[in-house]
């Protein structure tokens, strides 16, 4: 699920583990996409059938663009969610409901500096493209 007309390499690549992993499991995966307005009140989203229905899906892992506003529209139908916040746009302050996995940039670019530090390399550099979400950008 996400807020673009196309999903980025990085999700499906997050999409085709959990299919794996589900696959292992013996459960089933369904796929939906929801488009709404940022600025829409969280009862203006309309939710796909496969989530008002009962029985349609136990929870929902949302990846790609996502909006506080769909977050609040979650908890509000008991929806139970783990947002992936790679691409969640916005503040985590009052977000609940459901649970939310995030990257740990800082301690990753931590252990990559000193393997590289302790490979012999001396002259490092910082590349990075632009940031989907505004907490990336403050931390550059």
């Amino acid at each position: 699920m996400g807020n673009r007309p196309s999903m980025h390499l990085y999700n499906v690549t997050t999409l085709n583990g959990v299919l794996a992993a589900c696959a292992q499991a013996a459960y089933s995966v369904l796929y939906t996409h929801i488009n709404y307005p940022s600025a829409a009140k969280p009862t203006e989203i309309e939710m796909p059938p496969l989530i008002l229905e009962r029985g349609g899906a136990d929870g929902i892992l949302l990846v790609g663009l996502n909006h506080p506003n769909l977050i609040e529209r979650l908890a509000e139908l008991h929806v139970p969610f783990v947002l992936h916040h790679a691409g969640f746009v916005g503040t985590l302050d009052g977000v609940h409901g459901g649970d939310i996995v995030a990257m740990d940039d800082a301690t990753g670019t931590d252990l990559g500096t000193r393997h590289l530090i302790e490979q012999g390399h001396r002259r490092l550099a910082r590349a990075s493209g632009p940031s989907p979400s505004p907490r990336a950008s403050a931390g550059s």
